[in-house]
């Protein structure tokens, strides 16, 4: 290896060393507070609500999986030890899975509810989220549950070729096609109405009232926008050099320098999008803003009336 080489890992490795716990720390305050927010106030009515905190749980469970492989900086092997080798793969798979899949059905109910309102009321509700959700966590079961039937160095010997491109097909290409497109559509389709919109300014209540529906509406899909747009960004070039490493593989070529120094980079820049969305829900989610506001306030409140009650005893 290179003294070029060697600079290049060594200046990723020290960057992972200090960033990586920063990064998984965040994003399980975040994920967390995410998740606290989505169950306990009005936003629990949302069925939005229910695939933002399936993502934040599934953003978790990878970030605690990659927790094991930060680990191997200092030495410490937990990831490849006897047992340890096939949890922590099942679960980092698993959770993989569920996060982008989890985006793209959040990202299809939007589009169905721009696209087709008198719909969406009927198809994007709660019950159906739910069983949504159920599907995708079945599917992800058992997809990845063929990992225990072999030892983990065997498995990637015997399943390198085929299930590794059929796991990319599943995990990136069709999820992320599916996000793009449904993306410029919503886009389209909220450009287009736009226009008709601003003529429902009549005075009367009703029209009153649908306007503030739709008000709340635009804002959910705002939100929503902004986060598959942001996973979008961070994981399309992480996927472009997957597509690269399949097409090096196939044809027999060996790859560049830059072709292991910076898929590394864009593989850290995938990885923040699991500990990032709690802040985009709070720069372009009004409502999300508000809820957490007020269960701290909430909180505030309880102490202080605590303090009030050990002070009069």
């Amino acid at each position: 290896m290179s003294n070029a080489t060697d600079a290049e890992f060594s200046t990723i490795k020290n960057f992972q060393l200090y960033y990586m716990p920063i990064l998984i720390t965040t994003g399980l305050i975040g994920n967390s507070l995410s998740i606290v927010v989505f169950c306990k106030t009005k936003l629990k009515k949302l069925s939005s609500a229910y695939y933002l905190t399936a993502l934040a749980i599934s953003d978790n469970v990878f970030l605690c999986s990659l927790f094991t492989i930060w680990l191997e900086i200092f030495e410490v092997d937990v990831y490849n030890r006897d047992g340890f080798c096939h949890v922590f793969t099942y679960a980092n798979d698993v959770a993989f899975f569920l996060s982008v899949w989890l985006v793209a059905a959040f990202t299809f109910e939007r589009f169905i509810v721009v696209k087709y309102p008198f719909l969406g009321r009927t198809l994007c509700t709660r019950e159906r989220a739910k069983v949504i959700i159920l599907v995708l966590v079945i599917v992800s079961l058992t997809f990845y549950s063929t990992k225990f039937f072999f030892k983990c160095n065997v498995y990637i010997e015997v399943f390198s070729n085929i299930f590794f491109c059929v796991d990319i097909i599943v995990t990136s290409l069709i999820p992320v096609t599916l996000v793009i497109f449904l993306n410029i559509f919503i886009i389209k389709t909220i450009l287009t109405l736009s226009g008709t919109r601003k003529a429902l300014t009549q005075q009367s209540n009703t029209e009153n009232c649908n306007k503030n529906v739709m008000r709340s509406q635009n804002k959910i899909t705002k939100m929503l926008l902004v986060i598959s747009t942001v996973f979008l960004v961070s994981a399309f070039p992480n996927y472009i050099f997957v597509m690269y490493y399949i097409y090096l593989y196939q044809a027999g070529l060996e790859a560049h320098l830059v072709s292991f120094t910076l898929p590394k980079w864009c593989e850290i820049i995938f990885y923040t999008t699991f500990c990032i969305n709690f802040f985009v829900y709070c720069l372009s989610g009004e409502d999300f803003r508000s809820a957490l506001c007020g269960i701290f306030k909430k909180k505030g409140q309880r102490k202080g009336q605590e303090t009030q009650a050990l002070q009069g005893i």
